[in-house]
């Protein structure tokens, strides 16, 4: 059985919400700019080789994990797109911003040091996981969206994660790399274990799973009741 196409999308330029998805993406664009710059200035090649890799390996899995997802219905490359970019550079850009700060609350909450270990993942879990889910929320305002199933919402949860898997790991590796100075080893040496044994998939299980939750508050045949609990 052939999948079925749906002609609409999230591009409604009638739609605010589009065009404050689109904001926010140039803001979160313009939030990682420097971050870029700075990591990548003294060692473009090593940086490159980190985006590159990361990029190609984020792409695959979209292609071959993600689509099997879409089941009989074929999703508009065009709002697939719109959740990857929400990850990738609203909720990557944002939470590049807010990390600092909310590390610091964090650290005087549960006392110790905001570099450290443990304030790092707690606070990690406290701004990045409200920032993706927040994309999956946005895409069902825009009607061509179409997120009316959990299963829909746990698609997209997966393609927000994965944008911000991708652009988190490019920046990780390639300041690995800057560290060591440039070296490609370096780059090899977090791609290889990170990808083929830690995988892309944390991130997107994380953002899937809150996913599948937005998408069944708006699966509109489900009980109100049901639906908000």
């Amino acid at each position: 059985m052939t999948g079925r196409t749906v002609g609409r999308t999230f591009a409604d330029p009638r739609s605010l919400v589009f065009w404050v998805i689109l904001g926010l993406a140039a803001y979160g664009v313009l939030q990682l700019a420097p971050l870029v710059v700075e990591i990548t200035a003294d060692y473009p090649g090593a940086s490159l080789l980190a985006a590159v890799l990361w990029a190609v390996s984020g792409l695959a899995l979209l292609l071959l994990l993600l689509r099997r997802i879409e089941l009989f219905e074929r999703r508009s490359p065009v709002s697939i797109f719109g959740a990857f970019l929400w990850g990738a550079a609203v909720a990557a850009g944002i939470a590049a911003v807010s990390s600092g700060a909310i590390s610091g609350i964090v650290a005087r909450v549960i006392g110790g040091e905001a570099d450290s270990g443990l304030v790092g993942a707690i606070a990690a879990a406290v701004y990045e996981e409200p920032l993706k889910m927040l994309g999956v929320v946005a895409l069902p305002l825009i009607p061509g969206s179409r997120i009316v199933s959990a299963l829909d919402g746990l698609f997209f949860g997966l393609t927000v994660g994965l944008g911000f898997e991708v652009t988190e790991s490019s920046l990780n590796t390639a300041k690995a790399s800057a560290d060591e100075f440039g070296s490609i080893e370096m780059v090899i040496v977090i791609f290889v274990p990170r990808d083929f044994i830690g995988g892309l998939w944390s991130h997107s299980t994380y953002t899937g799973i809150t996913g599948a939750g937005v998408g069944y508050f708006f699966d509109r045949t489900r009980p109100r009741g049901r639906r908000i609990l």
